[in-house]
């Protein structure tokens, strides 16, 4: 099945959407998994998500070690988890 055009109302939907840096577990399309939230951001994100549409981006961490995480600090490629 081909794949629509990416719209601005995509796009603008997609910015929405918190992030959650993940320190040491991968999100894959279709797993099931827990994410352990503890971080006062990562616990922000989940509280947004269960508010609004119940979705987040979930983005690896490149230095485990640090705590304040900027995105500069995140890999480009995540899941979009619900």
């Amino acid at each position: 099945m081909p794949r629509r055009a990416r719209t601005a109302s995509d796009t603008n939907r997609l910015a929405r959407i918190p992030v959650l840096a993940s320190r040491d577990s991968v999100a894959f399309p279709a797993l099931v998994t827990t994410l352990h939230v503890g971080r006062d951001p990562s616990v922000r994100a989940v509280r947004h998500a269960l508010h609004a549409n119940r979705l987040v981006i979930v983005l690896i961490q490149r230095d485990m070690n640090q705590d304040a995480v900027t995105p500069q600090g995140l890999v480009e490629v995540g899941a979009l988890c619900e």
